[in-house]
C-alpha cells in the first residue's frame, strides 16, 4: 500500500492544492500498488494520532504534501527537523512555541525516498523542481518528522514534497506562483515510481 497525505485549507486560503492532488491519487494504482489518499487535520494533535497510525500499518511508501504559496516549482524536502512552533497557530488555535516534537528525537531525520534520482526524473520529464533543506516549523515539517520518526524500524519509505498551488486556482488569484494540476499530479506519480524502484539512488 501507498499512502499520499495532503492537508484541509488553512486560514485565508480557500483550498488547499494538496488536498485536490491526494483526492485524484485515492485509488489508484502506481507502480503496482494501490494509493490511499488521506487529508489531514491542520491540527498538531490530530495529524500526531493519524500519522503515528498510518505508520503502524507499515505502508510501502508514506509521501507526504504540503502547500509552499510562495514556491514557483515542486520542492522535495530532504530533512525534518524536531521541533514544532507556530505563532499564528493551527486550526485548533493551539500554538507550540519552539517545542521538541519528541523529547528522545534526534534533531533532525532525513528522509527516505532517492531525492537525488526524483530530481533528475523529475526535470528530465519537464516538471520545475529543486531540492530544499528546510520544511518549515509549522504543519508540514511536524508531520513528516512524526513520520520519520516512527518509521525508523519499520521499513516505510518516507518522503515530503511541496507544492505551489494550482492553475486553475491561479485563475481567481494570478498573483500566486503556480503549476498546471496534471503536472503536480505527474510529479508526485513520478516521486512514488522513482521511490518503489529498486536499484541506486
Amino acid at each position: 500500500m501507498i499512502v499520499v497525505t495532503g492537508f484541509e485549507r488553512f486560514g485565508r486560503e480557500e483550498v488547499n492544492p494538496t488536498a485536490t492532488v491526494v483526492r485524484e491519487l485515492d485509488g489508484r494504482v502506481l507502480y503496482g500498488e494501490k494509493v490511499r489518499g488521506l487529508i489531514l487535520p491542520v491540527s498538531f494533535k490530530k495529524s500526531r494520532r493519524l500519522v503515528e497510525e498510518i505508520v503502524k500499518e507499515r505502508p510501502s511508501l508514506l509521501l507526504s504534501l504540503g502547500l509552499a504559496s510562495r514556491s514557483t516549482c515542486v520542492k522535495l524536502e530532504v530533512v525534518a527537523l524536531n521541533v514544532a512552533h507556530s505563532e499564528k497557530g493551527d486550526n485548533d488555535g493551539y500554538r507550540p512555541f519552539n517545542e521538541p516534537i519528541y523529547e528522545d528525537g534526534d534533531l533532525a531525520y532525513r528522509g527516505t525516498i532517492p531525492f537525488e534520482r526524483i530530481l533528475r526524473r523529475l526535470r528530465r520529464s519537464g516538471v520545475p523542481s529543486a531540492l530544499s533543506f528546510h520544511a518549515g516549523t509549522f504543519l508540514c515539517n511536524y508531520v513528516y518528522y512524526v513520520a520519520l520518526y516512527n518509521a525508523r524500524k519499520s521499513g516505510t519509505r518516507v518522503g515530503f514534497m511541496h507544492i505551489p498551488h494550482l492553475t486553475e486556482y491561479a485563475v481567481k488569484r494570478p498573483e500566486v506562483p503556480s503549476l498546471p494540476k496534471d503536472l503536480v499530479i505527474k510529479a508526485v506519480r513520478i516521486a512514488v515510481e522513482e521511490s518503489l524502484r529498486q536499484g541506486p539512488t
